[in-house]
């Protein structure tokens, strides 16, 4: 995906790539090779996990500040984490993933890349959830410009939060009801819908066709909702909206209207 520089994609397929665990080829090693050869055949990038993170989401998804868009991306993200964390602060629902690491060598252990963020996951509901980069150690210059700096200048206070757009709460924020992919891409006439699979865990050529048709039903499904965004002519980002009320929010103060409790506080 192109960075978030406006509401609509612009997308253009420039890489399929197919991603597995780390250790695939030791745990299953016939479905390892019936990965390879899959993509072998279909001309398909296949990376480890480990791979796909630093090739492919560090320089997209953070250093160029692209959308990282998917339904329900808490549990997207998840698969790709290699560690979890309880948020530590009282009254919140949520966790932290990490999701890059390095060797250590003296110990032969993964550990943390403490110069890579955190991602946190807070809950809100079961369409919503806020999730955000944390913050990396020693972060270069240009990891400190908020993308809103007209001038482009580092603040040392400032950590890029991502641009994270859940399919499932943008849908929320359109219709006002939950959605699964199918329901969604039901309820917004996508062309290629989701299909179902006659089990799940075990890795075949049809398996693999299914995980791909429904990535292709998800990207069918952020170009239709995008569309349908952009007939409300309001500021709000779509990787912003939260809720229905978030988009009502939008439209006071495009049409200039304060709040009532924000005139009540000002008097």
């Amino acid at each position: 995906m192109p960075a978030s520089t406006g509401r609509r994609t612009g997308a253009h397929l420039v890489e399929e790539s197919l991603f597995h665990a780390d250790d695939l080829d030791e745990r299953d090693p016939v479905g390892y090779r019936r990965l390879v050869r899959y993509a072998e055949r279909r001309g398909i990038t296949l990376r480890s996990r480990r791979e796909f993170v630093n090739e492919v989401l560090w320089p997209i998804g953070y250093e160029a500040r692209a959308w990282v868009v998917g339904l329900n991306l808490p549990y997207d993200l998840s698969r790709l984490a290699f560690a979890s964390y309880p948020r530590r602060r009282a009254g919140t629902r949520g966790f932290s993933l990490a999701i890059w690491d390095y060797l250590d060598e003296p110990s032969g252990e993964w550990r943390v890349n403490r110069f890579r963020p955190l991602i946190s996951v807070e809950t809100i509901d079961n369409k919503r959830a806020l999730i955000r980069f944390g913050r990396v150690q020693g972060p270069r210059a240009d990891f400190l410009i908020p993308g809103d700096d007209p001038h482009g200048e580092p603040n040392p206070g400032y950590t890029f939060p991502g641009n994270f757009l859940d399919l499932r709460t943008l849908a929320f924020v359109l219709t006002g009801e939950g959605h699964t992919l199918a329901s969604a891409c039901e309820a917004f006439r996508v062309r290629h819908r989701k299909s179902k699979a006659e089990r799940h865990g075990v890795i075949t050529a049809r398996y693999i066709d299914y995980c791909r048709r429904d990535v292709l039903a998800s990207y069918e499904l952020l170009e239709a909702l995008l569309r349908e965004y952009e007939r409300h002519p309001v500021a709000l980002h779509p990787t912003k909206a939260r809720s229905p009320a978030s988009l009502a929010k939008a439209y006071l103060q495009a049409m200039g209207i304060v709040p009532f409790l924000e005139r009540v506080a000002d008097e």
